[in-house]
């Protein structure tokens, strides 16, 4: 036996060697002389470690790992472009979570490729006491800064639910600052560099783990995007008639209903934050497209197309927000099918719109651009008058139709578009009006429809009713003394002029013929509302068409014509308890059999359960009923939920 191993053989009558960090002191590896020196204290003989210490001293190094993965999340959680939907910038005194984090893994650091010594051991054992306590109180810490609203489970009130990616991933690294410290004093005792074994397994397992669970918070936690997409399905068939309120939806938490569509197979409901289309017979959710972040989020839809436009937080160093962007989504699936960034100016440029084609007038011509502005598809100049000036105006899309009005004004020298606007005012008009129809795809004229101007008649309004008996038509509605004020109605595919008002409604004798109200439109017919009276006097309101459908002793007065109702068995009238002269509630709606005349209080009624905050009955002019594949909507401004009446 060698003198060294006399050495570590010392019996009861010879004091222990002081261990040394010269070469010949022990042949054991350094680490384990550090292990073994802190848990029995120096002078004492090196003892091969158990186990569990080896265990402990992994989860020291992945303790240390978490540490760093925690201050780096935490940097990136201030600064890094997190989203938040309350729009609030993070206390100051999340400043300390990474702070705290490099501190303690500095002082770890510093212990770790240090050798041990006698006069500062002690120091090591209070150190890791010391951030065993701070520890114990960041988990604490974490336990009350959970944040709760940023889940619907834990949220106080399911109006303050507003997810918080940037809080979450700041309490994650909290979480994560508290658990490394535990595991760092929990080892049995300071990590060493010589431990490289140790080392590569502990510390990036802790750096990773913080890393992957950061960004799973932004990516699958709390997603910038929340879409659902649905299977084709066929469409229900709309409601003859209704007799019940069949369903009711509520939004989700902490948001806002802004209006509702009729989609392709139900109701499209347009939300603060996006849109969700639902079943029109069950009520059930079909597809959802909601961004909860974004700002001015303002939702639709055109010819057949949904859309969900939307502001970037600015972010990135940019002061001002980025430009609008739309996304376009399949009314039947919620499947994006186009997506485009366009500034508030360029889309103020443009007159109409929908999925394919924008449409803006360029001096005298009228031209197709692609749906994103980037590219003009084609252009329509219309034709000149000699000794006339001519501007397009009034300008409609529908389906493969681009429909403007032309109008061309004698004029003894050509006039800027301000001085024909201005001798369109004033009332002495010598000149031709037209309705011009355009095939969309490349910008041909198709068809035209043209007179010679009253002296005072002006630029005719153009709209497109909701489809009756028949194919699609124009509505042409002029104005001005001496001119019909009856509409007018053109094909919209051919032009043609056809005769669809009911003879009722052609009665100018009538005392509010003018004020009529045309609910839809074909090219076989038109059902017309009116206020007026019977041949008693008697006051009613009444739906004009092939039959008349009635309800007296009743009108609805000019705010109440959006809740008029044709169906294909009966129309709906809205119910009013009228408070004033020009205010009243709706407490139900009166549903009245196709060509019926019946009394307000001896009509068959559904009950509207649509309410305020408060519980109270909205106005009547906020009311607002929409007739969609399997149902009838029913949404006032301003309310949380819309119901759905079904056969």
């Amino acid at each position: 036996m060698n003198s060294d191993e006399r050495t570590g053989e010392s019996e009861g009558s010879r004091e222990p060697v002081e261990a040394t960090e010269g070469a010949g002191a022990s042949t054991a590896p350094l680490g384990e002389r550090m292990g073994s020196a802190e848990q029995d204290g120096p002078g004492t003989p090196g003892v091969p470690e158990t186990p569990g210490q080896r265990v402990r001293s992994v989860l020291a190094w992945v303790g240390l790992g978490l540490l760093a993965g925690a201050a780096g999340v935490a940097v990136w959680g201030l600064a890094g472009g997190l989203r938040t939907a309350s729009r609030e910038d993070p206390a100051d005194a999340w400043l300390l979570v990474p702070l705290l984090a490099v501190a303690v893994l500095a002082w770890a650091a510093h212990m770790a490729v240090r050798a041990p010594r006698e006069d500062d051991l002690a120091v090591r054992r209070w150190s890791l006491a010391a951030i065993a306590v701070v520890s114990v109180g960041l988990a604490c810490l974490a336990f009350a800064a959970f944040p709760r609203d940023s889940f619907p489970a834990t949220a106080a009130a399911p109006e303050l639910h507003a997810p918080s990616q940037r809080a979450t991933v700041l309490w994650l690294a909290l979480c994560s600052t508290s658990l490394g410290g535990l595991l760092l004093a929990a080892g049995p005792g300071w990590p060493s560099h010589r431990q490289w074994g140790r080392l590569l397994l502990g510390f990036p397992a802790g750096v990773l783990a913080v890393v992957v669970a950061g960004a799973w918070v932004p990516t699958v936690v709390l997603p910038p995007v929340l879409h659902t997409v649905a299977g084709a399905g066929d469409s229900p068939p709309e409601p003859a008639t209704v007799t019940r309120v069949g369903w009711t939806w509520d939004p989700p938490p902490a948001t806002r209903i802004q209006d509702v569509f009729r989609g392709a197979r139900g109701a499209l409901v347009g939300l603060d934050d996006g849109m969700v289309a639902l079943d029109g017979a069950t009520g059930g959710e079909l597809w959802s497209y909601r961004l909860p972040y974004a700002d001015d989020v303002v939702s639709g839809a055109v010819d057949g197309t949904a859309y969900v436009t939307y502001t970037d937080e600015p972010g990135d160093g940019r002061s001002e927000p980025a430009d609008p962007v739309t996304v376009l989504l399949d009314e039947g699936t919620g499947e994006v099918t186009g997506r485009f960034a366009l500034s508030e100016e360029e889309r103020d440029s443009y007159e109409t719109w929908n999925a394919d084609l924008r449409l803006r007038w360029d001096g005298g011509a009228l031209s197709g651009w692609s749906v994103d502005g980037g590219e003009e598809l084609w252009t329509h100049t219309p034709g000149t008058v000699p000794g006339r000036t001519c501007f397009g105006d009034r300008t409609l899309l529908s389906g493969d139709r681009a429909v403007h009005v032309h109008a061309c004004l004698a004029s003894e020298e050509p006039l800027d578009a301000v001085a024909f606007r201005e001798l369109l005012d004033s009332g002495d008009v010598e000149g031709t009006y037209a309705v011009v129809g355009l095939d969309a795809a490349d910008g041909a004229e198709v068809w035209r429809h043209e007179w010679e101007a009253e002296p005072s008649e002006r630029v005719p309004g153009l709209r497109v009713p909701p489809e009756g008996d028949g194919g699609p038509v124009v509505q042409v509605d002029r104005g001005g003394s001496g001119v019909d004020p009856l509409p007018e109605f053109l094909d919209l595919d051919t032009g043609e002029e056809v005769a669809v008002l009911p003879d009722q409604a052609r009665d100018t004798e009538r005392p509010t013929a003018s004020e009529d109200e045309v609910l839809s439109a074909g090219t076989r017919g038109a059902l017309v509302l009116a206020d007026d009276w019977t041949d008693r006097g008697v006051a009613r309101a009444a739906v004009l068409g092939p039959v008349t459908t009635e309800v007296t002793d009743h009108f609805v007065g000019s705010g109440g014509k959006e809740i008029v109702v044709p169906l294909a068995d009966a129309v709906l009238f809205p119910r009013i308890a009228w408070t004033d002269l020009s205010s009243g509630t709706v407490p139900d709606l009166m549903v009245v059999p196709l060509g019926d005349s019946v009394t307000e209080a001896g009509a068959e009624s559904v009950p509207v359960g649509v309410r305020d905050g408060h519980g109270r009955e909205y106005d009547y002019t906020s009311l607002d009923l929409v007739t969609v594949p399997g149902a009838v909507i029913v949404h006032a401004g301003g309310a949380d939920r819309v119901e759905g009446l079904v056969p």
